[in-house]
């Protein structure tokens, strides 16, 4: 099996994340109005990676696909507290879609600007729960954001938030994470000091 690393991808990854976070409305583009310079970019990626290669972010053929997901996951847990969530932005399935009317009402999701979320707070974070938030709105640009506070359950499932509900969300991204490399990897940005 391929070691995974973190690469710092540098300004290509800086322009990769505030282009596609500018690109998918609600929670993404408030994010794109972070100071996004002032953090940094790694990309999760082979060991040995040249960087020109690793800046390529709409490439496929880089990783296996399954290779990056258990590091992704890993560096989610290990934010994981108490106050802490995972919101994970759907871009392909609005609110009326069948995938998601349908859906369990105990996979926790909240809509914004006709935008479906998924999320799981911290307290429920393991393995295969944030692979099972992230695996429900898979599609061309996952897009994930840790937060460092909660979403409150009780408020917000199955509903509609307000757009200081975002405001508030955006406030506590400690971490986003977007799928890249024709969906086999992600890049991560991280706020700055």
């Amino acid at each position: 099996m391929e070691k995974i690393i973190e690469l710092n991808v540098g300004e290509a990854g800086l322009r990769f994340v505030e282009e596609t976070l500018t690109g998918w409305g609600g929670l993404a583009t408030r994010a794109a109005q972070l100071p996004i310079r002032q953090g940094q970019v790694v990309a999760l990626v082979p060991e040995g990676t040249s960087l020109k290669r690793a800046t390529s972010f709409h490439e496929g053929g880089l990783v296996r696909i399954s290779s990056t997901d258990g590091v992704l996951v890993r560096d989610i847990l290990s934010r994981r507290h108490q106050g802490s969530s995972m919101v994970v932005q759907d871009t392909l399935n609005p609110p009326t879609s069948k995938y998601v009317v349908d859906y369990r009402d105990e996979d926790l999701k909240f809509f914004y600007d006709s935008v479906v979320y998924w999320f799981i707070n911290g307290e429920e974070f393991d393995e295969q729960s944030v692979m099972g938030t992230i695996q429900l709105a898979y599609g061309f640009h996952t897009l994930v954001f840790v937060l460092s506070c909660p979403v409150d359950e009780k408020r917000f499932l199955n509903r509609e938030v307000s757009a200081t509900v975002i405001s508030d969300f955006v406030d506590h991204i400690e971490e986003i994470a977007i799928s890249a490399y024709d969906q086999e990897s992600f890049v991560i940005w991280r706020p700055g000091p």
